[in-house]
This record gives structure tokens, sequence and C-alpha cells, in this order.
């Protein structure tokens, strides 16, 4: 008698078409289960390490981004405040010019009576 495959053994108990899996299979696939939940543990892992990893670059960058506008603001008032600086440099200059031509213009006239007077004197 010819012994039948395990397909046709099984065929006949179950009445199925499948062939009943054997230990190797069965382990096969158990281990290929658990190397797919390792696998997506991992890889979980890795994506919230990175997560974690980006929200504190972007925490650092927030900070200096604060920081540094902090520093254009007061750079911006440095460049005002000495602006106005320059103005006011510029403002005493001109009073003392305008003083040092109206001492000038007063000496000028002292000098032109004098020679008047002298001139009236000599005659």
């Amino acid at each position: 008698m010819v012994s039948k495959s395990n397909m046709a053994k099984h065929r006949k108990v179950c009445g199925k078409k499948k062939p009943p899996k054997t230990r190797k299979v069965i382990n096969r696939e158990s281990y290929t289960r658990h190397k797919d939940i390792i696998h997506n543990k991992r890889f979980e892992q890795r994506l919230y390490d990175r997560f974690r990893r980006l929200e504190g670059e972007k925490a650092i960058s927030s900070g200096l981004r604060k920081k540094l506008a902090g520093v254009e603001e007061q750079l911006a008032l440095l460049k005002q405040a000495s602006s106005v600086k320059t103005q006011l440099e510029e403002e005493r200059e001109n009073r003392i010019k305008a003083e040092k031509q109206k001492l000038k213009e007063q000496i000028v006239k002292q000098v032109v009576q004098i020679k008047d007077l002298k001139t009236a004197a000599d005659d």
C-alpha cells in the first residue's frame, strides 16, 4: 500500500484543502512575527528619539531666535542713539560756528568804530 501524502491525510480527516503546518513552518512564522515586532519597536523608538531630538533642536533654535531678536533690538537702539548723538554734535558745532561768526562781526564793527573814531580825532 502506498502511503498517502500529508495533504491527502489532512483532506480525509478535516475536509480542508490546506495541509497542517509542520513544526518547522510554525517556528519560522512565529520567528518572523517576532522579528517584525522587534523591527517595529526599533522603528518606533527611532522615530520617537528623532522626534525628541528635533524638539530639543527646535527649543534651542527658538531660544537663539529670541536672543537674536533681543540683540537686534539693542543694536537698533544703539544705532538710534548714535544717530541722535551725531545730530546733537552737528547742532553743537553749528551753534559754535554761529557764535564765532557773531563774535567776528562784532569785532569787525568795533574795529570799524575805532577807525572812525581815530579818523574823527585826527581831523
